[in-house]
């Protein structure tokens, strides 16, 4: 997740917590955001992040010392926290409390892909002034279904 903006980056559904699985997610956020250049990346601690890290981002040695890792960062301690991300899993779980979970991978793993959708193009957050975090980013669409819907296929655009 964006800092300033809130903009989702990227999202991943798991069945562990190993570094390869970790891998998983850093790679699509490189993926999306080309990261190779002035990325800081901030973390709750797990153990199998600075290894999945390194695997993305290749020669971690170097790459740290053009960029900012910051572990193990989980609640209110000073300025540096997690707290963003923690709100949005608290978004996502107020949802997924009411739907009573998920049975099915696939329809898990759409869900998400869906959800991130709703979050960074349709739902307006109060901290960033009543626009959605693509408008705070610059990303001018339509914030609705629909408008977005059209914007995508006249743009030939997959969501």
């Amino acid at each position: 997740m964006d800092k300033n903006t809130r903009f989702l980056i990227a999202n991943n559904l798991t069945w562990g917590r190993s570094w390869q699985e970790a891998k998983q997610i850093f790679t699509k956020a490189k993926k999306v955001t080309g990261a190779e250049k002035d990325l800081n990346i901030t973390t709750d601690g797990l153990l199998a992040y600075p290894h999945a890290i390194g695997s993305t981002f290749h020669r971690i040695n170097d790459w740290k010392h053009n960029h900012s890792i910051k572990h193990n960062v989980g609640g209110i301690r000073g300025k540096i926290n997690n707290n963003r991300v923690e709100r949005y899993h608290g978004s996502f779980r107020a949802r997924d409390k009411v739907m009573r979970a998920f049975k099915k991978y696939n329809r898990t793993k759409d869900y998400l892909k869906n959800f991130r959708l709703y979050y960074n193009f349709l739902r307006k957050h109060q901290a960033l002034d009543g626009k959605t975090p693509a408008q705070a980013s610059g990303i001018n669409v339509p914030n609705n279904w629909k408008g977005l819907l059209r914007a995508s296929l006249k743009n030939k655009v997959t969501l």
